[in-house]
């Protein structure tokens, strides 16, 4: 085989794997803009406060076929102890509006670590759709767009759902 036939091979290989990359990546981008904020299934966001023993809230919602439930562990509480309630549609709409309003389905992929930093605080976040779409996040130090405020807001409300009887 000449070095001409070589190159153009090369070059073709080349050409296909960097096709491939671009259709990832703009595959990735536009799937965070197609998860749509409706009918939550369930939904998971925690987040550490410190190093300290059970140091972090986590909040979940569950739907098991005909009753939302509420798990709410706030920090100092083991999992073990997280308070369960019952929670309606409308409440769960509640949470749902919180991630339209500040589009938390662009979240989707975000997973930041700030590496210089050993003990930190971090988060996760995960939810599912009726349409079994998704919206997966995770961070150390690193925050997604508007996370102190929805953060804020998902506190207040599930602080709500703790306090009833």
């Amino acid at each position: 085989m000449n070095i001409k036939k070589v190159i153009i091979i090369a070059s073709i290989i080349i050409t296909i794997i960097i096709l491939i990359v671009i259709g990832i990546l703009l595959y990735k981008h536009f799937k965070n803009k197609n998860v749509k904020i409706e009918n939550i299934k369930r939904f998971r966001f925690n987040y550490s406060v410190g190093y300290h023993m059970n140091g972090s809230y986590a909040y979940e919602i569950n739907y098991d076929g005909s009753h939302y439930i509420a798990s709410i562990k706030k920090d100092g509480v083991a999992e073990e102890d997280a308070k369960m309630v019952i929670i309606s549609k409308k409440d769960v709409k509640r949470v749902e509006n919180v991630l339209v309003k500040y589009k938390v389905n662009k979240w989707n992929g975000f997973d930041k670590v700030d590496k210089n930093v050993l003990d930190g605080d971090s988060f996760s976040l995960y939810v599912t759709f009726d349409d079994d779409t998704s919206i997966d996040a995770h961070g150390y130090m690193r925050y997604p767009e508007n996370y102190g405020k929805v953060k804020g807001e998902l506190d207040s409300i599930f602080n709500e759902f703790y306090d009833r009887k």
